[in-house]
């Protein structure tokens, strides 16, 4: 009970007067760095960014570390998206969860490549906004998760290590800038069916380019979901510090399958409703979806989901239990 109260006097915390302080001491994401948004896990990205509790995969390190806690089997698995737009990003994890320490963890690593882009807005490195580059970036990240004894909270964080290349197709000229990042979140489960949690993520000193320093894109999550019989429900908001602001809903539907076979199978949805003013957004902007097939603990996930500027993505994750 007394963690209870503490963890209801901290949400309201930072729904309220805490959240305009929490984001006032952070700066908005300057570096290329908003790519971090593709890494939160395959599962949690086809929700809408909607799902806080329930963390599968590579979402246990990514995007909330506390789920970790409650994870009963050691997993490896890996992930890969090929954008409209000639993008390409994959992903190799591996989860242990199956000790009797009372804290488990996980690692990844990422990596996000891009075709000829051409600048418009960047006056930095070069000064010619006329230039085309290739990005590409490296992304490491260590989580770890920690359940308290006898209580229904669960509290985590990540290390992050990322690293952006920027190479210019007009010469020789290229930039590289790495940083270190970390995360806390926690989870905490009022009963059965319902679940909240609270992640801080992308805390860092930024990426640093020669001389010059560019912030990272940091962010608060604020989530809840509630179980009705074989379905579901996720919903978030999501603060990217001095950017936008998104209400997000997600939907997962896990019906039991009456054979003898060890076999499940889910439909999964999400949706990314940007809160700012001025924003205008088609109804397929930011839809996700997708499906899980599992059988005998190998498990495939399948997905498509609308990026944004990158365009439509086709998503695919293998993963296995142990």
């Amino acid at each position: 009970m007394k963690f209870k109260k503490i963890y209801i006097v901290v949400l309201i915390v930072c729904l309220h007067s805490g959240m305009s302080y929490c984001l006032s001491i952070f700066d908005p994401g300057t570096s290329g760095a908003p790519f971090l948004e593709l890494q939160t896990g395959f599962r949690n990205i086809h929700l809408g960014d909607a799902n806080i509790t329930d963390q599968s995969g590579d979402g246990l390190i990514l995007n909330n570390p506390a789920g970790l806690a409650s994870a009963l089997k050691n997993e490896v698995g890996i992930s890969g998206s090929k954008h409209i737009r000639d993008a390409q990003f994959g992903n190799i994890y591996y989860i242990n969860k199956k000790n009797k320490r009372p804290f488990h963890f996980g690692i990844s690593i990422s990596y996000l490549t891009t075709t000829p882009m051409q600048v418009t807005t960047w006056t930095y490195p070069l000064g010619e906004p006329d230039k085309t580059f290739y990005y590409s970036s490296m992304f490491g990240s260590f989580g770890i998760g920690y359940k308290f004894k006898k209580t229904k909270v669960s509290i985590g964080g990540n290390l992050k290590i990322y690293s952006e290349s920027i190479n210019y197709s007009s010469g020789s000229q290229s930039v590289a800038g790495y940083t270190v990042m970390i995360g806390v979140s926690s989870i905490f489960q009022f009963n059965k069916f319902f679940k909240t949690g609270i992640i801080i993520d992308n805390i860092g000193p930024g990426i640093k380019f020669d001389q010059e320093r560019d912030k990272l894109p940091a962010k608060i999550k604020i989530g809840v979901s509630y179980k009705i019989f074989e379905i579901d429900i996720y919903s978030s908001f999501v603060q990217i510090i001095g950017g936008y602001r998104y209400f997000n809903v997600g939907l997962n539907y896990s019906p039991k399958i009456d054979i003898k076979m060890p076999f499940k199978f889910a439909v999964f949805g999400g949706w990314k409703l940007p809160l700012n003013s001025g924003d205008i957004m088609k109804l397929t902007d930011r839809v996700s979806g997708g499906i899980n097939l599992e059988f005998n603990e190998i498990g495939i996930d399948i997905g498509l989901r609308n990026s944004g500027f990158l365009g439509i993505s086709k998503d695919i994750r293998l993963y296995y239990l142990f």
